[in-house]
This record gives structure tokens, sequence and C-alpha cells, in this order.
């Protein structure tokens, strides 16, 4: 059943943009971790920015996921 889920064509090209959206997200956080908030720019500095960065995406709510994201490449993503 999970591999049907998995490979099934119309969630498939979902998990493709949706990988990349958070990809690039994190790689901003990992190359510039001033464009992250306080605390976690602190804690990035001190830190593996790749762990501060994925532990901020995690923590995400899709909306919270979404205006960041816009506010950061200056485009909305599409719904």
């Amino acid at each position: 059943l999970q591999a049907g889920v998995d490979n099934s064509g119309v969630l498939g090209d979902d998990l493709v943009v949706a990988n990349a959206i958070i990809r690039d997200l994190f790689q901003v956080f990992v190359t510039q971790p001033s464009r992250l908030p306080e605390p976690y720019a602190e804690r990035a500095r001190l830190r593996a920015p790749e762990r501060v960065g994925c532990d901020y995406i995690a923590a995400m709510t899709d909306v919270y996921f979404r205006r960041t994201y816009a506010h950061i490449f200056a485009t909305p993503l599409p719904k």
C-alpha cells in the first residue's frame, strides 16, 4: 500500500515540488543564517547551520512556511 501511494503520479509531482521549495528555503538559511529570526540565527552561528535550519523549517506551520518563502523569494507559492 505504501509503495502505491508514494509512487502515484499526482502525489509524485507534488512531492517533487515540495522537496524543491523546502530545499530552496533550507539553502537560504544554511548559506545566510542571518535570514533566520533570533534566537535561531544565534544558534546557527554557534552550531551547525544545517541542523538549525532544518529544525526551524520543521517547526513551521504550512501557512508560516508559505509566508516565509514568499517573503524571502518575493514570489508566492502556488496553492
